[in-house]
């Protein structure tokens, strides 16, 4: 059972103090509940529930009822259909409690289809209206002149995609600003738990994208709007509405009626209240970035360096990505022009070096956290990364990997030990190690080297 706002304000300020902010930033303490992931059945019924309320065309023609014909007039009713108002409180504290709670890395985890589903509703412009010609009509079903019957079906937009708002959702916007709000700031604090390392760094970034790309310049100017205009119960740039604009005060107080005890607390709300999370967030994403490109052997670099000339591969587009949802968020949550994520990108290694050095201060002599480590990794303050990991073994013993050739691994470390027993060389001390001539990668470069050899010799 989620624990209503009061008790949890309560429970944060007994906590860290009378003092404490409020803000969307504090949205992630806010949610206490005993979690329990839902039957993977109820997950498919919401999933499809979710993209049939989203595509019913009704939303389309209220919310372009509401800009064209209620201008100048104060509005306490809710664009959405009965079945989206029903479900609106229960799906709010579904997406609040699953961002709060559920792995993000178990394949059974429901935490990327309810991120999907969120997505979905914050978008209800992306559904496609189909004529019985079978042709596309837009966004807007049976605001055009032709009224004949049609079909509807929401289009999940890929991660790069432009968002296809337009005034005429403003109306939906506020009937739903909590939701482009708090599941946001749950997003960019659980978001820096995505896996970073090279295997899964793009599909990690477009995960990011997705939900970046839905904000965008409209939509953010749209919300600030109405956070400023709930702060001030008028519209922040004037005392009162004016004839020729849509003055949705008493909107956004029936969206907050509906979510009843768990809308959020009755302060400014800011999205710039999030930007240290999302520095964080950035923050990782580029250091382990570096981090990657700092691993790669001679061959990965003459390879990257080959197709960075032409402008693709990984490591380029990373790069783009990375700036491209840099430059979004600077949009979003009103950073300075002049904002850079890594001050110095040649000495990135500093802060690097002091995560590493705060984590390795809490390990015990044999590598594992102590007490006060585990406590300080659950409270969020320090975070343990699986490169982190100190290898405890003989290395040149270690499972065949997967860029090993297993037979030439057995025959390497055979040679190895022989050589090592044969000059006296000591385990701990140096010795011989050929095992790295079992990489696929050193294979093809030294075959390409002896077939260069081969030609200039011949």
């Amino acid at each position: 059972e989620l624990a209503p706002t009061a008790t949890a304000c309560a429970a944060l300020q007994q906590r860290r103090g009378p003092d404490v902010s409020l803000d969307l930033d504090a949205s992630f303490d806010l949610v206490k509940a005993t979690y329990r992931a839902p039957p993977k059945q109820v997950v498919r019924c919401l999933h499809s529930l979710v993209l049939k309320v989203v595509a019913d065309s009704t939303l389309a023609d209220v919310a372009e009822h509401v800009r064209k014909d209620l201008k100048g007039r104060s509005l306490d009713f809710l664009c959405l259909s009965k079945t989206m108002e029903i479900m609106q409180q229960p799906f709010f504290n579904h997406i609040r409690n699953v961002f709060r709670h559920a792995s993000m890395h178990s394949k059974d985890s429901i935490f990327h289809s309810t991120m999907n589903d969120w997505l979905a509703w914050l978008e209800p412009w992306n559904t496609q209206y189909y004529s019985t010609k079978n042709t596309v009509r837009g966004t807007v079903s049976r605001s055009s002149k032709d009224r004949s019957p049609t079909q509807a079906r929401y289009v999940q937009p890929k991660a790069t995609q432009s968002s296809r708002y337009i005034p005429d959702w403003e109306a939906y916007i506020a009937s739903n600003l909590h939701f482009y709000t708090v599941p946001l700031a749950l997003f960019l604090r659980r978001a820096r738990e995505l896996d970073f390392s090279p295997a899964v760094h793009q599909k990690s970034l477009e995960i990011v994208m997705k939900v970046f790309r839905v904000y965008s310049k409209d939509v953010v100017a749209v919300i600030n709007r109405l956070l400023q205009e709930r702060r001030n119960g008028v519209r922040g740039d004037s005392s009162s509405p004016a004839p020729s604009v849509v003055n949705y005060v008493g909107m956004v107080k029936k969206h907050e009626h509906n979510l009843g005890s768990f809308a959020p607390p009755e302060v400014f709300l800011s999205l710039s209240s999030l930007r240290n999370d999302v520095h964080n967030l950035l923050e990782e994403m580029y250091l382990q970035h570096l981090k990657n490109v700092e691993k790669l052997d001679f061959l990965d670099r003459a390879i990257a360096a080959i197709e960075g000339a032409f402008g693709s591969g990984q490591s380029k587009k990373e790069e783009r990505d990375l700036h491209a949802i840099t430059e979004k968020a600077k949009a979003i949550f009103g950073f300075p022009n002049d904002y850079q994520v890594v001050a110095d990108k040649s000495k990135p290694r500093g802060t690097d070096q002091r995560a590493e050095k705060a984590v390795a201060s809490e390990r015990t002599a044999e590598g594992f956290f102590s007490s006060s480590g585990l406590a300080r990794i659950a409270e969020g303050e320090i975070k343990c990364k699986p490169e982190d990991v100190v290898y405890r073994g003989d290395r040149m013993h270690s499972r065949v990997q997967s860029y090993e050739w297993k037979p030439a691994v057995d025959v390497l470390i055979n040679v190895s030990e022989a050589l090592n027993k044969r000059f006296g060389l000591d385990e701990e001390g140096k010795r011989v190690n050929l095992r790295f001539f079992a990489d696929y990668r050193n294979i093809l470069f030294i075959f390409l080297i002896f077939q260069i050899l081969r030609w200039i010799l011949t």
